[in-house]
């Protein structure tokens, strides 16, 4: 019998194992297959040895592999899946028993996904024969339909890649069944790392096996074999590679009881990290070359008393060992034969705990990338939901529940169109969405539709569409993106009815400032007319009352036009404004001091300034906001000459202007209620005026986008700032 291996897996799972046998050159490896059973009651080994048709298959197989392997591997799913294991009366006989098949082509987590979601799951093998296993059950179309309805809400194919039918012969059953379906290209990968594992484990074993026979036979006066047969048997298991190592090093510090021990691995013809035992210095280099010099696998050391190996698996050398000062100086060839034979039991020890190593960076690398997904879904700002191409949800990230109101596993399988629209909107946007599957119309880049939450809200969605499809190009679906403006567009309404009250508001404004500007003035003007005809014709003559009285009727009606003037200013700051424009400040401040010579020269006021810049202003407002603020720095002013500085600075959105006096000061505690209308500190006989010069010049900076504010302390001057935003 020779040392062959024998994999035995159902029908369906043929033309993946030929694959992965011939593309990993398991030379050693002979397949056999038996009769698929899928979708027959799991049956026990007794009841299937009482069944001819899927027995007879399987025992011809097995007996006629006895006789050809040493070792026969089953595999199956639920097809096998009540069989005691090991078949008792086969001694080198082993079954590997699957929840379902598809175990062997891809990871649990993914089928559990696949089924939670009602998924019906499919190989291209079964896919071949599907129309045999349909008229083995006597289904007709109708009665598969009403079957696979039952449980399954779409077909998926576990594409391996093995029949390039496979696409056609799952839409001709999809058809057939009446279920939507989609195709998962997993390739062939878990199944070869599941077969890989298999036969290294195989092969490790035999290495063990041979080895220790030889070194049963070769150094049985040496050492004790059942100690050194335990460290051998240390190696077979799936470990890591410096466990290997580990155990390699003390497996040949049993046997050789060496002075000094080193072993190099090598990686990609690359040594790696040194182990040496007891510590010690190698010139790496020269051991490898004197190791590549020979045709040998082994060298004898410079002192004679020992020897260096290559570690070799298949034709790739895994690591350098040497072995020097034995303890039996005599006996090294003996010690040189045991090693030659371990040594193929060490390589491929190494071989495998590095491919075992594989193994486990790509499931690491596959749960990262798979935690990373889900992570970058749920973290996002947006909805995201993939429809497929029969309207159901599929995929929903954490924000899209959010919105909706539901959990994941109320909205996952559910008809999108059906239970998350209004009812008013549904035909409309189903109709859209099977033009935009059946290809007729191009994702919109952007469009508004509502959703209907849980409670019954109705939600304002941007959405952005994006079609999916498979490797052939056929559309299966759609990722929508979409992000919730609910409540910006309750804020843009709002904004526009406040925008209509206040266009309704300036309107009265300006109409009420009309009426102050000739229904008031007019009578008036009349008043102070007669008043003062009353004070040029009758002064002296009616007594010092009456002159008194005149007087105070004559200068209440010269502030009431005064305020009336000013409360025209003070509306029309907003209405009547005049457009923005490059403005020239150092003209406007001379515009400024031109007004009001008079009261500088009478004041002997010094008004100073640094270089101004241009700004883009209303340059009538801006010379009147100069104007009241030095005007304001003139008439408050102390027993010492009015001295008054205007200055600017930049930052990187505007310009800051600067007012200084050395007046009489302003308590902070009155910092805002200055710039308020008829807000006044003084009393009328100290400081003439109507209180609304401030609340003016606040008018102007607000109209231009800046701020006003004062800085200030009684008897130590006021410091006004504004700003003007730079615009281009």
């Amino acid at each position: 019998m020779e040392n062959r291996l024998c994999i035995m897996v159902c029908d369906n799972l043929k033309n993946e194992a030929v694959g992965v046998i011939e593309s990993e050159k398991f030379d050693d490896v002979t397949l056999a297959t038996f009769p698929a059973n899928c979708g027959h009651p799991q049956m026990g080994w007794n009841t299937l040895k009482a069944n001819s048709d899927a027995l007879s298959s399987i025992s011809e197989v097995s007996h006629a592999c006895e006789n050809d392997c040493n070792h026969i591997y089953l595999l199956g799913g639920c097809c096998i899946n009540g069989l005691e294991a090991p078949l008792r009366e086969l001694e080198h006989y082993h079954l590997q028993k699957m929840e379902q098949c598809f175990h062997l082509l891809i990871s649990g987590n993914i089928i559990d996904s696949y089924l939670q979601k009602g998924a019906h799951l499919l190989t291209p093998g079964w896919l071949a024969r599907w129309r045999d296993y349909v008229d083995e059950w006597g289904f007709d179309r109708k009665t598969a339909r009403e079957f696979f309805a039952e449980f399954a809400t779409r077909l998926v194919l576990l594409d391996t890649g093995v029949d390039s039918r496979s696409p056609n012969q799952l839409q001709e059953f999809a058809n057939f069944v009446g279920l939507p379906f989609e195709i998962a290209p997993i390739g062939l990968d878990f199944f070869r790392l599941f077969l890989t594992k298999i036969v290294m484990e195989w092969r490790l074993e035999n290495e063990r096996s041979e080895a220790t026979a030889a070194l049963s036979n070769a150094n049985r006066q040496l050492a004790d074999y059942a100690t050194v047969s335990d460290l051998i048997g240390n190696l077979t298991g799936m470990m890591t590679e410096e466990r290997v190592i580990e155990n390699i090093i003390e497996l040949f510090t049993m046997f050789c009881a060496p002075a000094k021990l080193i072993y190099v691995p090598l990686i990609d013809g690359r040594p790696g990290n040194i182990q040496s035992c007891p510590e010690y210095s190698v010139d790496i280099e020269a051991m490898k070359y004197r190791l590549d010099s020979l045709n040998e696998e082994y060298a004898w050391t410079d002192s004679g008393n020992g020897f260096m190996l290559r570690l070799r698996h298949n034709d790739e050398i895994v690591g350098m060992l040497e072995v020097d000062g034995l303890a039996f100086p005599d006996h090294r060839e003996h010690y040189l034969n045991l090693a030659l034979t371990i040594s193929r039991v060490c390589g491929l020890a190494i071989d495998n705990a590095r491919t075992y190593q594989k193994i486990e960076l790509a499931q690491e690398e596959l749960r990262r990338e798979r935690d990373k997904a889900q992570k970058y879904l749920d973290i996002a700002g947006v909805i995201l939901v993939v429809i497929d191409a029969d309207r159901k949800v599929s995929l929903i990230n954490k924000k899209g529940c959010e919105v909706l109101g539901y959990t994941e596993d109320e909205i996952i399988g559910r008809n999108w169109f059906d239970n998350f629209f209004p009812r008013q909107d549904r035909d409309r946007v189903k109709s859209g969405f099977e033009q935009l599957m059946a290809g007729e119309i191009e994702p919109v880049e952007y469009f508004e539709n509502p959703v209907l939450t849980k409670s019954g809200e109705e939600r304002i969605i941007l959405w952005h569409n994006t079609v999916l499809t498979d490797e052939a190009g056929n559309i299966i679906g759609a990722l929508s993106s979409g992000e919730d403006i609910t409540e910006r567009q309750r804020a843009e309404a709002k904004l526009q009815r406040t925008m209509a009250e206040l266009e309704r508001s300036n309107a009265e404004l300006e109409q009420f400032a009309n009426i102050i500007s000739h229904d008031l003035q007019e009578p008036l003007r009349m008043v102070t007319g007669y008043i003062q005809l009353l004070a040029r014709r009758y002064a002296g003559k009616l007594g010092e009352d009456a002159d008194d009285f005149i007087t105070y009727a004559v200068d209440g009606a010269e502030r009431m036009q005064q305020l009336i003037n000013d409360l025209l200013a003070y509306s029309r700051v907003g209405t009547q404004g005049m457009a923005f424009e490059p403005t020239d400040c150092e003209t406007v401040l001379d515009n400024t001091l031109a007004n009001l010579e008079v009261a500088i020269e009478e004041s002997r006021a010094v008004v100073t300034h640094d270089p101004l810049p241009t700004v883009i202003a209303d340059v009538s407002q801006l010379t009147q906001l100069f104007q009241n603020l030095i005007g304001n720095a003139i008439k408050f002013h102390c027993d010492d000459q009015p001295r008054i500085h205007v200055s600017t600075e930049q930052n990187a959105n505007e310009w800051i202007f600067s007012v200084r006096d050395n007046g009489i000061g302003i308590d902070p505690k009155h910092a805002e209620r200055i710039f308020l209308v008829f807000q006044r500190l003084h009393t009328r006989q100290e400081y003439a005026g109507t209180g609304i010069g401030l609340a003016i010049c606040q008018k102007i900076v607000a109209r231009h986008g800046g701020r006003i504010w004062v800085e200030s302390q009684p008897g130590k001057g006021s410091t006004f700032y504004f700003t003007m935003p730079t615009r281009s």
